[in-house]
């Protein structure tokens, strides 16, 4: 088993897992909790005894035989310690919903995100095409209201200077989990603008809490990201993602990715 493979339940085994795990051994139903993904395969197997990992293996494979965990991603050392740094053990974090998609869909997916990948590195931003219309009131507060997700200081300063001054009212939150907590009581903004690497939560696990959420579902949303990789893109189309911004960002790739996600002329 490639140790950078990534499992993620499928819609079958997230159910079997809300009606309590009845069918199944307790080694599998704890390697089936264990499943979340976006860790990493050696990152589940580390501090396991050698009886322990064994009894790990079997269950991830017959998991997998019973289709209850599926390989979501398999990727570098380094995307994949990305993407498992972040911790979601808050509880508001676990209704997430998995989106499954078929050999069809899947192909779509991987095409889009490889030229995602290609495009966000050629031209710094890239847009899904997923967000609404043209805005017929471009200019009214609610569609002018970005939320900044951002934990460096210095950056989300500038980011609120550079949007304030092109009309735009921007709010910024340098913690996840203080951004979720915002999304859940607060008014919404008009646009979701979320840094990869936070603390407590990261970008990609508020982007799926929204989408999770008949609230906050139909939000746009922008990843800022440092990892412009076809699995990082892959991960932002599963979660619905309407845009992209590479770090380092031109100010005027900013702008015309929010426009773009807005349907601001």
């Amino acid at each position: 088993m490639i140790s950078t493979t990534i499992f993620t339940k499928t819609a079958k085994g997230v159910a079997e897992l809300k009606d309590g795990a009845k069918g199944m051994s307790e080694s599998m139903a704890r390697a089936l909790r264990r499943i979340d993904g976006k860790t990493t395969v050696g990152r589940l197997f580390e501090g396991l005894h050698s009886s322990e990992a064994r009894t790990f293996s079997e269950s991830l494979k017959e998991l997998e035989a019973r289709r209850l965990i599926r390989v979501f991603l398999q990727q570098d050392e380094a995307s994949a310690a990305a993407l498992s740094s972040a911790s979601d053990d808050d509880a508001s974090l676990q209704s997430y919903q998995v989106v499954e998609l078929d050999p069809q869909e899947g192909v779509r997916a991987w095409a889009e995100a490889r030229r995602g990948a290609q495009e966000l590195t050629r031209n710094g931003f890239y847009t899904t095409g997923q967000a609404g219309a043209p805005s017929a009131a471009p200019t009214a507060p609610a569609s002018r209201e970005v939320l900044v997700v951002e934990d460096d200081e210095a950056i989300a300063k500038l980011i609120q200077l550079y949007l304030t001054r092109h009309g735009f009212i921007v709010r910024v939150i340098g913690d996840g989990l203080e951004a979720i907590k915002s999304l859940e009581a607060d008014a919404l903004p008009g646009l979701l603008l979320l840094d990869v690497n936070l603390p407590n939560v990261n970008g990609f696990d508020i982007l799926a809490f929204t989408r999770s959420s008949d609230r906050s579902r139909g939000l746009p949303a922008i990843m800022v990201t440092a990892q412009a990789s076809e699995a990082d893109v892959l991960r932002g189309l599963r979660e619905g993602a309407d845009g992209y911004i590479f770090k380092p960002f031109e100010w005027k790739a900013l702008h015309s990715c929010i426009n773009r996600v807005l349907g601001i002329a």
